[in-house]
């Protein structure tokens, strides 16, 4: 009895233990400094059922980003033979990658460290530094299978492919092409110079380049001539064509997309599936890693943040591209502590315990303890894992996409304008005994203006110069037209333009006669003698914008040097009177209409 008594008691004890450790989380510590990968050894009763491994970011915190997925990725290197790294970026980006991890292209490095975000550049470096070291056919090779989103890459890659190739061939037009496309001004541009048709812009002049029409010409002719530059670009001819295709695809996303378009992401997506899909062909054994976005890789439309209606992720189109794939991709989503606006509901929702959110430190956690009722929006119910981040995001926004922000503005200004040298006038003036003028004139300026962000700006203005009086006989007033350009930077709320304005104006001096027998032709009953002056000017300039929805606040300073022979005029040139420079600094504030335009 005693016997049977201690077995149920036992067991019970068993069983409450049991439950209790189940019910636990289960957290490894993950550390990024150290070699060890020991915080992968959650995960390695799993890893093996799996051929396309993915993690899930989030942009903002591109830092951790990297550190985590070059680490892992070396975990899963040395413990389950993944050597294709797929990322969100483009074929283009990929073959310059390769070029420096593979084949130790250091030109191609120092390119990117010119315009890559720097926790990306370090990733490309710890991605050769690590492959120095395997032979040939351990080497990870890196595959960007997204649309073309920043096209100065693709054009760069094009043209180191076709660089020493010849162009007497069928078609070998195109190759010219991409070598004067890729030494033209828009090299270095965004998708709003590449993907949008400039030839329609006000601002467009004879003899400049349009990317998109130039970009077009070379799809068009590497489609229509691809048997013959196939044979010249050998090896290449695959990559050279699935970089045309990320271009031609990203500029059909990037025009949905800013127009609202459903299609939008649908593209997009469908892209990444047929360029996996061409990657895959080439080695239907091997193991794939990633680390993308997590709208990429989300299960339904659930997924916070993401989309809110029907869509299908690249990571559940792998499971049809071929019968071996499905059911063998694993993803993990990455959630931050520090992103309230994306992740605070979820994480609440999943009872972690405070130790593991009041710290630095980061976990993957093995999601057991929740018995399949994981609360993360979108992603699978089978869910095996997760990583909870305690990283701060970067500061920088370095998904830079070079948005092409036109405005327009009317406006109206009003300040001061101060003509220091017409001191000899007033010279002049004391002589008979006049008294002299103010230097300091009241300006009113009426506007208009033409601004593309971090391209150019055009600017037409009358200046208008109310009259002033010496508290004599004299009176001093004038009127000035300018046209002129400058560089305008900013942003859609902030705009800081750097400008040079010519103009023509004319200054007159009313002198009104003391005595004498009326003129044939008076004004105000007075005899009057109009005396004019050209002004041509030369003003360097600087203003800033507040550009406020609809209406924009406008502060402008600058220096208008006066060119003109400075010579009064009565009945021809005066001469013999004192000449005088009406050169002027000043300073102006306003308002005007704002009408924006963003791309």
């Amino acid at each position: 009895m005693a016997n049977k008594h201690f077995y149920y008691t036992s067991l019970f004890i068993l069983l409450f233990i049991s439950s209790f450790s189940f019910g636990q989380i289960n957290p490894s510590r993950i550390d990024l400094d150290a070699e060890s990968q020991e915080e992968f050894e959650i995960l390695s009763d799993t890893l093996s059922k799996y051929q396309v491994y993915f993690t899930g970011e989030n942009h903002r915190f591109a830092t951790f980003n990297s550190e985590f997925q070059f680490k892992f990725l070396k975990y899963l290197h040395q413990n389950h033979d993944v050597n294709h790294f797929i990322f969100e970026q483009s074929p283009g980006l990929s073959y310059i990658i390769n070029q420096i991890i593979i084949h130790d292209k250091q030109t191609h490095l120092h390119y990117l460290k010119d315009i890559f975000y720097g926790a990306f550049y370090d990733l490309v470096v710890d991605l050769q530094t690590y492959n120095k070291n395997l032979p040939d056919s351990s080497k990870i090779w890196v595959h960007g299978i997204d649309i073309e989103r920043f096209p100065a890459f693709s054009i760069y890659a094009l043209n180191e492919m076709v660089d020493t190739l010849s162009n007497r061939v069928e078609g070998g037009e195109v190759f010219e092409q991409i070598k004067a496309l890729a030494t033209s001004k828009a090299k270095r541009e965004g998708p709003a110079t590449f993907y949008t048709d400039q030839s329609k812009d006000f601002s467009f002049q004879f003899g400049e380049v349009s990317a998109w029409s130039s970009l077009k010409s070379i799809i068009i002719g590497a489609k229509e001539n691809q048997k013959s530059l196939s044979v010249a670009l050998g090896q290449d001819s695959s990559l050279f064509y699935a970089i045309l295709d990320g271009m031609e695809v990203g500029q059909e996303w990037f025009m949905t997309e800013k127009i609202g378009d459903i299609k939008s992401p649908i593209i997009r997506e469908r892209y990444m599936s047929d360029e996996f899909e061409r990657v895959y062909k080439n080695d239907p054994t091997g193991k794939f890693y990633g680390q993308f976005g997590r709208c990429h890789l989300h299960k339904d439309q659930k997924a916070r943040y993401c989309y809110d209606y029907y869509m299908n992720s690249i990571a559940n189109r792998i499971n049809d591209i071929n019968p071996d794939l499905n059911n063998r991709v694993l993803v993990i989503p990455i959630l931050y502590a520090n992103s309230k606006r994306m992740d605070k509901e979820m994480i609440e929702n999943m009872d972690f315990e405070e130790q593991y959110l009041n710290t630095d430190e980061s976990y993957i956690i093995d999601l057991a303890y929740l018995e399949g009722n994981h609360v993360i929006d979108g992603f699978y119910h089978d869910l095996p894992f997760v990583i909870l981040s305690n990283a701060k995001a970067d500061e920088d926004n370095y998904y830079d996409w070079g948005n092409r922000i036109e405005e327009i503005h009317l406006g109206a200004w009003i300040g001061n304008s101060y003509f220091n040298k017409i001191s000899s006038l007033n010279f002049a003036l004391a002589d008979i005994g006049a008294n002299s003028f103010d230097a300091r004139m009241l300006t009113y300026g009426f506007s208009a203006d033409y601004m593309i962000l971090r391209e150019s700006g055009q600017s037409f203005s009358f200046i208008y110069y109310p009259a002033i009086s010496n508290g004599d006989r004299f009176q001093l007033s004038g009127f000035n037209v300018t046209f002129g350009g400058s560089y305008p930077v900013g942003n859609k709320y902030f705009l800081a333009a750097f400008g040079l304005d010519l103009g023509y104006g004319q200054m007159k001096l009313l002198e009104e006669q003391i005595g004498g027998d009326p003129n044939l032709i008076q004004i105000d009953n007075k005899n009057i003698s109009v005396y004019r002056n050209d002004i041509f000017t030369i003003d360097p300039n600087v203003q800033f914008r507040l550009t406020l929805p609809v209406i924009s606040l406008n502060a402008k300073a600058g220096y208008a040097f006066d060119a003109s022979g400075k010579y009064w005029k009565l009945d021809g040139k005066a001469k013999d009177f004192t000449k005088t420079s009406f050169t002027a600094p000043y300073v102006m504030v306003g308002a005007s209409f704002n009408f924006k335009n963003e791309e």
